[in-house]
């Protein structure tokens, strides 16, 4: 694919581990909502995973249930239309902003959310693909990775215990983190994603929404009114 921004990606991640070939009537659904970018990114690779299962690239739709219930009652819900279009290992979720062009990264399993400011969607958006571009930029597979009480990371512990995910696995926190799990990979189970990421929201607070991680800083719902 001669895209710059696609073929940095793949020189990081390598090649796909495998594909679920994208229909043209998802395509044809998502075209001028997602980037030209991401749709041929699906055309060539269809909705894959990358690194032995580290990240996936997903449909949009599978996760609309969850997305809501994530972003319900934050301020977020109210300043575009969000789709899921990736996650990680552990039920971290990348997510596009259809007005704005800008994304959110939603850590589940840390009960965070990732985002710009509230200005900052409702200013005038990006052009769809420079947008994306960013993303596939800026991945690397230690951002998609999370780290045990030692720092040492955790993704590959996680692949030699439990072994490789299906599509609908999770490696998933047992006890959650926010009941007061810990970080260690005797901790970590396979688990369907879409009940576990459901039953995460709702044994937690209120999400903590902070500044992207490239920005300096963090906010909180108050601050992004």
């Amino acid at each position: 694919m001669q895209i710059e921004e696609i073929n940095c990606f793949l020189e990081e991640f390598g090649e796909p581990d495998h594909a679920e070939q994208v229909a043209p009537e998802v395509l044809e659904a998502y075209s001028g909502v997602m980037p030209p970018m991401l749709l041929k990114f699906w055309e060539e690779f269809g909705q894959t995973s990358f690194a032995q299962g580290l990240i996936w690239f997903v449909n949009p739709k599978d996760y609309e249930f969850v997305l809501d219930l994530w972003l319900v009652e934050t301020p977020l819900d109210e300043v575009d239309t969000f789709h899921v279009f990736a996650r990680s290992a552990f039920g971290e979720l990348y997510v596009w902003g259809e007005k704005s062009h800008r994304t959110l990264e939603i850590s589940c399993p840390m009960n965070h959310i990732f985002a710009d400011e509230i200005k900052q969607y409702e200013d005038s958006p990006k052009p769809q693909d420079q947008a994306m571009g960013s993303f596939f930029l800026a991945s690397d597979p230690e951002h998609f990775d999370l780290t045990d009480e030692q720092e040492a990371l955790l993704f590959h512990q996680a692949l030699e215990k439990l072994g490789p995910l299906q599509a609908n696995e999770v490696y998933g926190f047992v006890p959650a983190l926010c009941m007061g799990g810990s970080h260690s990979v005797d901790n970590l189970q396979k688990l369907e994603i879409m009940p576990h990421l459901a039953i995460l929201q709702q044994m937690g607070e209120r999400p903590n929404v902070l500044a992207m991680p490239d920005d300096v800083g963090s906010f909180d719902l108050g601050d992004l009114e």
